[in-house]
């Protein structure tokens, strides 16, 4: 088991020699997974991180160079020591653990901000959506800032490929269901057949059969016809004034197919009945 590394420990430290001469040397900290001190022959001192990629294949992430402080010396402000290199070290790990490779996220980082990023082509592709009258589209970015932004927002489109929307896409099943890594599916695919329009270097990464649920099986078995909507109307009138305000809610919604978001921005006139032409309106939101 390698031994926790101390300030003394990293000031103290010599390279390996082998046949007479200094060679590079990596010494594992016990007291942080993967990280590693390496020792140059020159004395170069700097810090990686040894981990495992999602898809399977040994991967290295360089921190950077090693700052030895003496005690009683101000720390300088982006000094690399011993705590900070753990710290890195445990981000990159965090990552890791969310499906994300670290090396890939700090390539996609030094790169400079352009108009290629996934976040910004998704961003400019619903607003146009929305523009053109699109309801859902608003919803839909929604669901990529809360979900997608945070994992690989940042890269550049032709850097988000097909394993990570599948890795993205476990991660959501697990934390929220089938139907909601659909929904994401479904926004990242336009977002990709939008740009894929634009550029005619980009070949969109998705491929069918990627979807987590079957919408026939979560479909209706039967819809109600005129005869029973009918009946509702008239069994609600029969309670009207026991169960208002619900009985006119009911009577309002369920004719004119109004949904959820449509119900709850009825007014209380509306729902006893006492505004027939507003009501006859379900809302825009919905």
């Amino acid at each position: 088991m390698a031994k926790v590394l101390t300030d003394l420990g990293v000031k103290n430290a010599k390279p390996k020699h082998h046949q007479g001469k200094a060679v590079i040397t990596e010494i594992s900290d016990g007291g942080c997974r993967g990280l590693r001190l390496v020792l140059h022959p020159t004395g170069h001192r700097s810090w990686i991180v040894r981990y495992r990629r999602p898809d399977g294949r040994t991967a290295k992430l360089t921190l950077g160079p090693a700052i030895i402080v003496r005690k009683g010396d101000p720390v300088p402000e982006h000094a690399l020591t011993l705590a900070l290199a753990r710290k890195h070290a445990t981000d990159a790990l965090h990552q890791l653990a969310l499906g994300i490779d670290p090396g890939i996220e700090k390539a996609a980082s030094k790169q400079p901000t352009t108009h290629t990023t996934f976040e910004r082509v998704a961003t400019d592709c619903f607003t146009r959506e929305a523009n053109r009258g699109l309801r859902s589209a608003q919803r839909q970015l929604h669901d990529l800032e809360r979900l997608v932004f945070p994992v690989f927002g940042r890269r550049p489109m032709a850097a988000v490929r097909r394993g990570d929307v599948v890795r993205l896409l476990d991660s959501i099943e697990d934390e929220h269901g089938a139907v909601m890594a659909d929904a994401v599916l479904a926004g990242v695919r336009k977002v990709m057949n939008w740009w894929s329009i634009r550029d005619e270097n980009y070949a969109v990464p998705l491929v069918r059969g990627m979807r987590r649920s079957n919408p026939k099986e979560r479909a209706r078995s039967r819809i109600l016809d005129d005869d029973e909507l009918r009946a509702v109307c008239k069994r609600q009138a029969r309670w009207r004034h026991r169960m208002a305000p619900f009985s006119s809610s009911c009577c309002w919604s369920v004719p004119a197919a109004a949904k959820r978001r449509g119900c709850a921005a009825m007014k209380c006139a509306m729902a006893f009945g006492r505004c027939p032409r507003r009501a006859a309106r379900p809302s825009k939101r919905s």
